[in-house]
């Protein structure tokens, strides 16, 4: 979500599969060498993606976001309605942007991979050299 474009020239030789580019124009690197393959434009100064299959100047339809077009806020809700013409259209059977893909998306930055919730130490905090620290760990999940 940004007015211009989306890309500079340093935006080279990279791949870009199922991604919302919202006001924010793909095709401003020209000779970029970038592919792009089921991606949403809507609202952008050129909608036009330079190659691949992709939904050029088509609503997302997020199932919470001003008509008009705003910028980011954590109240919106940028799921794609049921009722989109891009639903399940990403490369991969699934929805373009941030929803979409096999990795739940969670705007806190929590990883989809085990991290480090609690670590304490369990005995002494004073250890001789090559003595044992005895600690407790747990980990969590977000999915």
């Amino acid at each position: 979500m940004y007015n211009g474009n989306a890309f500079n020239s340093w935006t080279t030789n990279m791949n870009f599969y199922n991604n919302i580019f919202y006001r924010a124009s793909p095709s401003g690197c020209s000779g970029c060498n970038n592919n792009f393959d089921h991606n949403v434009s809507y609202q952008c100064s050129n909608n036009n993606f330079p190659n691949g299959t992709n939904y050029t100047n088509v609503d997302p339809g997020f199932v919470n976001f001003p008509n008009a077009g705003a910028y980011f806020n954590y109240s919106y809700d940028f799921h794609i309605q049921n009722t989109s013409a891009v639903k399940n259209g990403g490369n991969d059977g699934t929805d373009p942007g941030v929803y979409g893909g096999t990795v739940t998306f969670n705007q806190n930055g929590i990883p989809a991979i085990p991290y480090v919730k609690t670590l304490t130490i369990t005995g002494s905090n004073t250890v001789p050299a090559n003595g044992t620290l005895n600690i407790s760990v747990k980990g969590k999940v977000v999915q």
